[in-house]
């Protein structure tokens, strides 16, 4: 059960924990028990959206735990020194990053679900969660055992996509609450050690994991869009796989159905479109993809299905996005005639001619549409923010279905260039080593005022410098290299 983790509480558990004999919290199955337990005390309050509860509890602590960081800081290092002093003295530094890094995060935060407690207060999920695992962790975190609880804890209650991304400072602020009340006492050396280590290893192991492959097995629909018929979702890099997941939450946010719900249709979409036929197959494969209706042209459809409600920027955004030339360009010339108009107002009065108006704004003209493209420009960027273009996961090898030739154009000018050419055509293929992987020299001549000879010297040499890189690295059975020289063509009227 999540315990309410103030200052003052944590004091009080911090010293039940000190005289207890504790035994190494690697029990997954009592974790499993707790964590299933816990799912079932916590109601959904479907009427709390946000709340200061993060602000107001990293407030408590700081203005308890900055003093006692202080005073680590000045106080000279004694002989023997207790565990607990030691242990604050060589991660003073880490705290201090810890507690501004915490602030941070917690400004970051989303909206998230709240829950109403067995004690009856209303508290974000991920932090009544958070704070359940630490408790019956005994605050000593690890990756196995943290994954355990939270996988037992979805059994019966999936975490949204935000919520799971918001235990890690969660967890972090329960973990130094903790900190500061065990440190309460730390210049008291009669009274008994209060296991800070444990808090300060476990904010170590936290901010030294790499989250990104704890966390993604455990978003729930996750699993559905794995299902894509294309294939394509499962081979994407994170970055890709995230762009997606972002687009199913905010969508789920806008309509009637959860997020499991939306994955669910798309991938239903893209089964659909999978088993009709189609005389393009190129198309086809397009539609089976779960990602066409997530962040494609299928967008609408997959809308349609959950019953989207769009805001009105997204509104602005879409029409923005069908209509750009009737955007961008109409939008400069309103700001630039706006921009003379108000120049010349400031600047004339009504005893002003019509003839030295009109040459103010001639004047003018060019001024004012440089500084409207550059305030288009902004105004552009400010409402349609780039995002990540989806792309495949290439780091650990290259498929087959995806051979690729990387292509370098150059001109052949004269002996010592092409070598070069050819030198560091070598060197990327030495980077960049795969069998599927391909590179060539795409040739061509400068401009001649005579025909071009067939044998011309300056290819000869570049074709038998890639013919040998061939035969150096023939046996290491990876990517060729290949040269694709240009058949130049004599145009007697321009004369090259």
């Amino acid at each position: 059960m999540p315990q309410n983790t103030h200052v003052e509480m944590a004091d009080i558990e911090a010293a039940r924990i000190a005289q207890e004999k504790k035994e190494p919290a690697a029990d997954f199955a009592a974790l499993r028990k707790n964590a299933e337990e816990v799912s079932r005390c916590l109601a959904w309050n479907p009427s709390v959206h946000a709340s200061r509860f993060f602000s107001a509890r990293w407030k408590a602590m700081a203005a308890t735990l900055r003093p006692v960081l202080e005073k680590v800081g000045r106080a000279k290092r004694k002989q023997p020194e207790p565990d607990d002093l030691r242990w604050l003295r060589e991660n003073l530094h880490l705290l201090w990053a810890q507690l501004w890094n915490t602030r941070n995060a917690f400004k970051q935060l989303p909206r998230l679900p709240h829950v109403l407690t067995p004690r009856g207060t209303t508290i974000p999920r991920a932090a009544a969660v958070a704070e359940a695992y630490l408790y019956a962790a005994e605050f000593d975190f690890s990756h196995a055992s943290f994954t355990a609880y939270i996988g037992a804890f979805q059994e019966s209650t999936t975490l949204k996509f935000r919520e799971l991304w918001a235990l890690i400072p969660a967890m972090e602020l329960a973990l130094l609450e903790q900190i500061t009340a065990r440190s309460r006492n730390v210049f008291d050396e009669t009274q008994p050690s209060q296991s800070i280590g444990i808090c300060i290893r476990s904010l170590i192991e936290i901010n030294q994991l790499h989250w990104k492959e704890v966390l993604e097995p455990q978003i729930a629909f996750d699993q559905i869009l794995r299902q894509d018929p294309s294939g394509t979702y499962p081979r994407m890099d994170f970055e890709s796989r995230n762009l997606y997941r972002e687009k199913l939450v905010l969508t789920a946010e806008r309509s009637d159905s959860t997020e499991m719900e939306v994955a669910g249709q798309a991938l239903e979409l893209a089964r659909q479109a999978q088993q009709t036929p189609s005389d393009d197959p190129r198309m086809a494969l397009r539609e089976s993809h779960v990602g066409f209706y997530l962040v494609g042209a299928g967008s609408n459809e997959l809308r349609e299905r959950i019953g989207f409600h769009p805001s009105l920027a997204h509104k602005i955004r879409s029409l923005l996005r069908r209509h750009p030339d009737e955007f961008y360009l109409p939008g400069i010339e309103i700001l630039t005639f706006g921009l003379m108009s108000l120049i010349v107002l400031l600047l004339t009065s009504t005893v002003t001619s019509p003839a030295l108006i009109l040459l103010s704004m001639l004047v003018l003209l060019l001024p004012c549409s440089q500084s409207a493209v550059q305030l288009m420009n902004y105004l552009t960027t400010a409402l349609l923010r780039p995002e990540v273009l989806p792309k495949f996961d290439f780091s650990k090898d290259i498929p087959e279905d995806c051979t690729t030739l990387v292509a370098v154009p150059a001109l052949l000018l004269n002996e010592k260039q092409v070598r070069r050419l050819v030198e560091n055509l070598e060197v990327r293929f030495l980077g960049n080593h795969n069998r599927n992987l391909h590179f060539a020299l795409l040739t061509d001549l400068p401009d001649s005022p005579v025909p071009s000879r067939e044998d011309d010297p300056l290819v000869d040499l570049c074709g038998n410098l890639i013919k040998e890189l061939n035969e150096k690295y023939s046996g290491k059975q990876m990517g060729t290299f290949l040269m694709l020289h240009r058949h130049r063509i004599y145009n007697p009227r321009e004369k090259v």
